[in-house]
């Protein structure tokens, strides 16, 4: 967000309370979804991670809409081809975030045989 902030000329804020909350977020909203998986791979578990997932998508793109509209009046398009830079890379974070909770959960549930 802070990249966001300096592409559009925003302020660039950083704060240790909304590091850990936006972290605290991100694991309340798939927490559910992972133990489901681990605990018994299936349909119901697969939908329960799918939907915070699903929810932490929505929010993600309120929360960066929000912040591109407040700051989008006069920006050059080379400023808005960085906006999409960035957005194209916050995405591939978060599906590597979501892939690696999704294959740590259903490793968990597969223990190791001595």
């Amino acid at each position: 967000m802070r990249a966001i902030a300096l592409v559009t000329d925003g302020a660039t804020e950083f704060s240790w309370v909304g590091t850990v909350g936006i972290t605290v977020f991100y694991v309340v909203v798939l927490l559910p979804g992972a133990i489901a998986l681990a605990y018994e791979p299936g349909r119901l578990a697969s939908v329960l991670f799918a939907a915070g997932v699903a929810f932490l998508a929505f929010e993600v793109l309120a929360i960066g809409i929000s912040d591109v509209a407040a700051h989008a009046e006069g920006l050059t398009p080379w400023r808005w081809a960085g906006v999409a830079a960035l957005a194209v890379a916050m995405i591939a974070v978060y599906a590597a975030h979501v892939t690696l909770v999704h294959r740590g959960a259903l490793r968990a549930n597969h223990p190791v045989r001595t």
